[in-house]
């Protein structure tokens, strides 16, 4: 017999329990489900190095509460150009929360 697992206030899976535990902790802060991912791919970068790490690919599919679909392929060689000044330093990202300071970041050298 298959048992599902359900939750009604959240849910996170990784590969490693710590990237799980830090996604989890975003969510219970009142944090959204990009946030948590964002938490997670940043724990997997140090506790699992060899399926994600700092200024690898990403691949996201989002889906905003208004129903609105969003997808963004952040792979390829493009971020090897980015300056500060083009990555959004100083401006908002149109996303919101925590998320929008990763855009202040400078590109990894």
């Amino acid at each position: 017999m298959i048992n599902t697992l359900c939750a009604n206030n959240g849910m996170a899976t990784a590969p490693h329990h710590l990237a799980s535990q830090s996604a989890l902790k975003v969510l219970r802060d009142g944090g959204n489900a990009i946030e948590a991912m964002v938490a997670a791919a940043a724990t997997i970068a140090v506790v699992y190095p060899h399926m994600n790490s700092i200024g690898g690919d990403g691949f996201w599919l989002i889906l905003k509460p208004n129903g609105a679909q969003i997808a963004i392929d952040a792979s390829g060689a493009a971020a090897a150009g980015a300056k500060g000044s083009t990555a959004g330093a100083g401006t908002s990202s149109g996303t919101e929360g925590r998320v929008a300071a990763l855009a202040t970041l400078p590109a990894a050298r």
